[in-house]
């Protein structure tokens, strides 16, 4: 390790967009010797980088010019993402900024074609694979696709190559009029849309235990190294400690939960949880997040691109993700989309702009304050996780105390930036 005689201070430079974008880069002010400068940008919003700086000024500088020069439209529509781009594509532009800039970029954009492994996952089953798109289509790494699926073992064993116990590899299809939109089997409907393999792990309260999941990634792992394993939650039950009235649909989360990002928070209101417990969760978990997107399908072809994939894949199938593209798409309060109507007759989700948020966190970060978490074993079915998690809640609160002692969290300044972060958020937009 190396020894300096003084600390490093790093002070990290974004454009005001992108620092709006990302609710203000909070995760990054929290290590000691990190800071922020932020740029301004015409036409962007000011009201969150005031705020900010009025409470954390001595980390979070702002370097403000609405002179006409920076305001007219040539140097307005600058940006480093443009820059890179098009060193990336071999084009000039020593127009554009200082020599010494365009070579430490290109010495960047070098050093970023190294290609990272990363596991996307959906975790709770379901449709939440679909959750991972935004996040795949912009991922410049080598991304392997995997779902915890409540598709049926017949279906799996009859149109899938079965790798281990539970694990199954479903390929890309041409000729399918087998694939109904009454049959359930979102991995295949997936699949055909990318044209590439989707992993699916089973999940079966009878057969699934998580020694099996195990067994699973290990086969999938075979030797390499995995940079990243990201689990993909549609809905915020996986982010429930135990402690609250309600909790969702923890034991598919739960068997398989290891590195987490949720979308549409909100939703968990349809499957009995109260809003005031989600909120306050999500409030105790605020300084612990990795970041948060607002996914926009006005401005990015990724979200847009996810929209319609999903609209092409049995929505009906998915209350949860035809709620986030109705949300997307601009409806709000208690709309039901037409093809859900005769599944909902009432909604109890209103759609709103938290619909469409999605937050990463570290696992140790949300595990540190779950009750029953600790007594989730190898050898467990999901009727016995589902049990435990239950005994756990039976037992009160007062297990909180307990389990938070035993738990050693992962606090921000001891958290790299994952891989997959930089990827999504600070090499396009």
């Amino acid at each position: 390790m190396l020894k300096l005689e003084r600390p490093i201070h790093v002070i990290f430079v974004a454009g005001l967009d992108l620092f709006n974008k990302c609710y203000g880069l909070k995760g990054m002010l929290q290590t000691p010797y990190n800071g922020i400068a932020v740029v301004y940008r015409s036409g962007e919003e000011e009201h969150l980088i005031k705020s900010m700086c009025s409470t954390t000024s001595e980390k979070l500088y702002y370097v403000r010019d609405d002179t006409f020069e920076n305001q007219i439209e040539a140097l307005n529509e600058i940006s480093s993402t443009q820059i890179r781009q098009m060193i990336k594509n071999r084009q000039s532009c020593e127009h554009l900024t200082f020599l010494s800039v365009l070579k430490s970029n290109t010495v960047i954009i070098m050093t970023s074609d190294t290609s990272k492994t990363i596991f996307l996952a959906g975790c709770g089953g379901g449709y939440d694979i679909f959750g991972a798109l935004p996040y795949y289509f912009k991922i410049k790494s080598n991304v392997t696709l995997i779902n915890y699926t409540f598709t049926k073992h017949t279906v799996l064993s009859q149109y899938s190559e079965q790798l281990t116990a539970l694990l199954f590899r479903i390929d890309p299809k041409t000729h399918v009029p087998w694939l109904t939109n009454d049959l359930y089997f979102p991995e295949q409907r997936l699949a055909n849309e990318l044209q590439v393999p989707i992993y699916a792990i089973l999940c079966d309260y009878d057969q699934t235990d998580r020694q099996s999941i195990v067994d699973a990634y290990r086969y999938l792992i075979n030797g390499r190294t995995i940079d990243e394993l990201i689990l993909i939650d549609g809905g915020s039950d996986v982010l429930l400690t135990g402690n609250e009235l309600l909790l969702g649909t923890p034991v598919e989360d739960m068997s398989h939960a290891r590195a987490i990002i949720v979308v549409g928070t909100n939703l968990e209101v349809g499957h009995g949880v109260l809003k005031s417990d989600i909120d306050a969760r999500l409030t105790a978990l605020s300084s612990n997040a990795i970041f948060t997107w607002l996914w926009q399908y006005e401005h990015d072809d990724d979200i847009r691109r996810y929209v319609e994939i999903f609209h092409r894949c049995a929505p009906r199938q998915s209350i949860v993700h035809s709620l986030i593209c109705a949300a997307l798409q601009g409806h709000r309060e208690y709309y039901v989309p037409e093809h859900l109507r005769d599944r909902i007759t009432k909604s109890l989700v209103e759609l709103s702009e938290e619909t469409c948020r999605s937050v990463g966190y570290h696992f140790d970060d949300v595990m540190q304050h779950n009750i029953y978490f600790k007594r989730l074993t190898s050898d467990m079915n999901l009727h016995q996780v589902y049990d435990a998690i239950c005994d756990s809640i039976d037992e009160g609160s007062s297990n909180l105390e307990k389990a938070s002692s035993q738990k050693m969290s992962l606090s921000p300044q001891n958290s790299p930036l994952p891989y997959f972060v930089q990827d999504v958020f600070f090499t396009r937009k």
